[in-house]
């Protein structure tokens, strides 16, 4: 009788050793989903994610920049408190200047600057429209149509832009001196605006590069930086290769049990997550790189002299069979 009792007493030891075993297992799983960190990539398709933030950064980028350049006095900026307010944070410290703040030290010149700046960034910089066409070789037909319907938008100045708004900008055939002046002018400052956007879009999507790459893999601090890790996690296998290297150090002279079988499943998920993350790495960078080289031939592109020329004799003398752009 004595020994049935104690055979029934061993029983009830197995399900207690299994619940110890879960019990490891949950722990092991818990840490690698939070150093994976995947479960928080905003999109199953980080490189699709990539395209629409390099674009989005692009349009944002351009319209900050263009009210700097229509009033450089700015400190706040109503694009980038539009986006915070979209997004549902709130700038701290900081009070949105208004848009009329300084206005009235300006000339009649500086005025009509700064209108065109404003409607040029509302027109080119939306859906990532510039950029896209820069990437299929259409950049210079985009900009002249963004400039000449910016100037088709904006408030009248003179006899002659009241003739171009009545018969469209590239319908004019006799240019005068006053219009080229003017003409030149929106255009140089539009083709400045462009330039100095596509290369602050490069030096940012330069730092994801040197992420992908492994350059950084281990600095953080920078903002460019921090928000990379936040949105593309896989660009970081640091912590899985610590978590890796303890678990090793861990298992060296663990006797055979539950925590051992649980250490030895998470090596084996350690190596899975790093050679998936390396896999997702290599595909972000080389779109990535794409995405670079349009940036760059952005900023190259618009940088040369004879483009100035091109869009001036497109905007005042026409441009057979050029597209409007799509609103």
């Amino acid at each position: 009788m004595h020994n049935i009792v104690a055979v029934k007493k061993k029983d009830k030891r197995p399900p207690v050793a299994a619940k110890d075993s879960g019990g490891s297992r949950r722990f092991v799983e818990g840490e690698l989903a939070h150093i994976a960190g995947l479960e928080r990539v905003p999109s199953r398709d980080p490189v699709h994610h990539l395209i629409e933030h390099s674009r989005g950064l692009f349009d944002l980028l351009g319209r900050v920049n263009a009210e700097k350049m229509a009033n450089p006095e700015r400190e706040s900026f109503d694009a980038v408190n539009k986006e915070l307010s979209a997004s549902g944070e709130k700038e701290k410290d900081k009070q949105t200047i208004d848009a009329g703040s300084g206005m009235e030290t300006m000339d009649a010149e500086g005025l009509e600057d700064s209108d065109f700046y404003r409607r040029f960034s509302e027109t080119a910089f939306t859906k990532g429209k510039l950029m896209c066409a820069v990437g299929q070789g259409g950049g210079k037909v985009m900009l002249a149509s963004c400039i000449r319907r910016t100037i088709d938008q904006s408030p009248l100045s003179d006899s002659r832009q009241s003739e171009v708004r009545e018969h469209g900008a590239t319908q004019m055939r006799v240019p005068d001196s006053r219009a080229s002046l003017s003409y030149h002018r929106f255009t140089r400052g539009a083709l400045s605006l462009v330039v100095n956007t596509a290369q602050n879009v490069t030096r940012t999507l330069e730092v994801f590069e040197r992420m992908a790459s492994g350059d950084i893999d281990d600095r953080l601090g920078l903002p460019e930086i921090d928000t990379a890790y936040r949105m593309y996690p896989f660009l970081n296998t640091q912590p899985e290769k610590m978590k890796l290297e303890s678990y090793r150090e861990e298992l060296r002279g663990l006797p055979d049990g539950d925590k051992k079988r649980a250490l030895e499943y998470g090596t084996n998920r350690l190596n899975s997550i790093i050679a998936h993350k390396n896999r997702m790495r290599i595909n972000f960078l080389f779109e990535l790189r794409k995405i670079l080289a349009d940036t760059r031939r952005a900023a190259e592109l618009f940088s040369q002299p004879s483009v100035e020329e091109e869009i001036v004799e497109t905007l005042l003398t026409g441009a057979e069979g050029e597209d409007d752009v799509e609103s």
